[in-house]
This record gives structure tokens, C-alpha cells and sequence, in this order.
């Protein structure tokens, strides 16, 4: 039998953590480990939701309403997109959960709570997990959401160093190579936690990214040690200052690339790509499975992620404003 459970639920919690444990790739900013409490004092509404059957999650919604600051009531997750999760063990049993009741049960509560809030804007991000479509994305879709494809570059980092750095494009496993000979890193993790913490601030803002509640979220993730930053700079500049800097998050399976400040650093050619790779390798050192060059890598006009190898993935950004 399924069933729809909201945060009203003593359970959500538990049957939260275990759908977020079985949907591995999604990228922890959408799908944290959670308390309510946490959310709550965040100033945000939380209206998340799944669909359990037999004490199973089987497909989860990141959910939040709040007041943006032009006092319009935002559909999201904590400042950012609302996104879903996929039990992906589910999927791939030979009595799969994610029936045509599942789908009926996420679309109508989904409706209902559009209707109820009646949001001024909504945003959804679809991982399309497992190469499937949102139902939530269909709904928004007959609303009059507008689409957006945003294509992202995944690297499987069980492969060995060579065959990763081999299947990166020539000229940039030149400038991979000549970084690694010529450039000053330095990782910076959660045992140095004050120091990451501080320059999450200067990150956003050298990134356009204003938003107090984006890096509150960055640094909760940092605090859980889920989060670094890896800088690089040439040993002939000593300055602070003449350092970028690159933020990663990941889930202890996959790392994501958030942003960086090389907008800062222009004439700095071969600074970036260079730094990726150190997070690529560190990230393998930590023993993550992918890297995610999510949506960041797209708004690079320096960088193409294709160019790094690995697999091209879809998502779909969805739009609705003035329900």
C-alpha cells in the first residue's frame, strides 16, 4: 500500500535520511541529511513530502515556502530550487514501486499544495534520475512552467589517474599538467573549519551569488564535513588575494562543483583548470565514486566541462511564475 507522508510525520525524518541514502548522486544541496528544527529556524515553511510504500520511501520532494525579498511567497528548497529524490533500489526491483499509484499520489498532493499556497513563483530542478522524467516536472509543465535543459559533465572516479587525466581534452591536460608543475594548492577541509568558513562570504560574492541563505547552506555542509575549498597560486605572488578559490560539496559518494572566484582572476589562464583537477583528485582521495560539474561549469565562458571526459547528463530547470 502508498502512501503520502509530510514533515507532520514522526517518521519523515527517518524515512528521509534512508530515501537520501538510496538516491547517492543527487547533490547534497537539495537533498541534505536532515532535522526540521534546522529548516524551521531558517525562517522557511517546510512543505517536503514522499511517498512510502511498506515502510519503504520510494520518491521525495525537497519542498520549502518563503518570503523573498521582493515579498514574494517562493516555491524552493531553502533559497534555491525544490528538487526531488528517487529510491533508485526501487527502481531497479522486479516489483517496481514506482507504479502508476505513485505517480497519481506525487501529482495530486503536489497540485493541492500549489493550489493551497498559491505561490508566486516556483522553481524546480529535475535531476531526472535514472533517466526518468519528474511527474512533478509533467504537473508544472501543464501549468505553463517554463523548461530549461541544463546539461552537466559526470566523471566515474573509480577509473585510475592516467585514464582519467587521459581522457581530458589535449589542451587542457596541458594546462592540467603545466598547473601541477608550476602552480602553489592547498586544500582547505573541515579541520580547518574557521578558515573555510571565512571565506565562504568572499566566495559568493566574487561568484554574484548574494543570497544569505545559499552560503548558510554551503556552510552547514562544511560544518558536517561535507564541503571543501581548494585554492590555487603561482609561488611568485604571496598575496591573498592573487589566490582562486573553488567550493566542493559532496555526500561521501558523489562531490559537486558549486562556484569559484575566478571572475577575480581573468588573466590568470590555466589557474582554473589546473584547480579543478586537484578537486577531481582530492575528491577521489576521499574515496567519492563521481564528480558533478553541475550547473556552474555552464555559466563558464573559460571553461568546458565536456573537456574534462566523463558522461554528459540532463536536468531540467522548471519555471512557473504568477500562479
Amino acid at each position: 500500500m502508498h502512501a503520502v507522508i509530510d514533515t507532520d510525520n514522526n517518521a519523515f525524518n527517518d524515512y528521509w535520511n534512508k530515501l537520501v541514502a538510496a538516491d547517492p548522486g543527487q547533490n547534497p544541496l537539495y537533498a541534505p541529511a536532515r532535522d526540521i528544527g534546522d529548516v524551521a529556524s531558517h525562517s522557511f515553511i517546510d512543505h517536503s513530502f514522499m511517498v512510502v510504500s511498506e515502510q519503504e520511501p520510494v520518491f521525495g520532494c525537497s519542498l520549502t515556502l518563503n518570503q523573498d525579498k521582493n515579498g514574494r511567497r517562493r516555491l524552493g528548497f531553502l533559497g534555491r530550487e525544490a528538487s526531488n529524490l528517487v529510491n533508485r533500489r526501487s527502481l531497479v526491483k522486479s516489483s517496481n514501486n514506482f507504479q502508476p499509484e505513485v505517480i497519481r499520489l506525487m501529482q495530486d498532493h503536489f497540485r493541492q499544495l500549489i493550489d493551497e499556497v498559491q505561490p508566486d513563483t516556483l522553481e524546480f530542478l529535475d535531476p531526472v534520475s535514472c533517466g526518468l522524467m519528474s511527474p512533478l516536472t509533467q504537473v508544472l509543465l501543464e501549468c505553463g512552467a517554463l523548461p530549461a535543459v541544463k546539461k552537466c559533465q559526470v566523471l566515474n572516479l573509480a577509473l585510475p589517474r592516467a585514464d582519467l587525466l587521459n581522457k581530458v581534452d589535449s589542451q587542457y591536460r596541458k594546462l592540467i599538467e603545466w598547473g601541477n608543475e608550476n602552480l602553489c594548492f592547498d586544500v582547505i577541509r573541515g579541520d580547518r573549519l574557521e578558515q573555510l568558513v571565512s571565506r565562504l562570504p568572499e566566495l559568493c560574492n566574487a561568484a554574484a551569488v548574494d543570497d544569505a541563505d545559499a552560503w548558510s547552506a554551503y556552510r552547514e555542509l562544511i560544518e558536517q564535513g561535507k564541503g571543501f575549498v581548494v585554492q590555487a597560486w603561482s609561488p611568485e605572488n604571496h598575496s591573498a588575494t592573487d589566490r582562486i578559490s573553488g567550493l566542493f560539496i559532496h555526500n561521501h559518494h558523489s562531490c559537486h562543483y558549486v562556484l569559484d572566484d575566478s571572475a577575480l582572476h581573468v588573466d590568470d589562464l590555466g589557474l582554473l583548470h589546473a584547480l579543478l583537477w586537484r578537486a577531481i583528485m582530492h575528491s577521489r582521495n576521499i574515496q567519492c565514486r563521481h564528480f558533478d560539474f553541475g550547473g556552474w561549469a555552464s555559466n563558464h565562458s573559460s571553461i568546458d566541462a565536456e573537456k574534462f571526459g566523463g558522461v554528459a547528463h540532463t536536468r531540467i530547470k522548471v519555471s512557473l511564475n504568477a500562479l
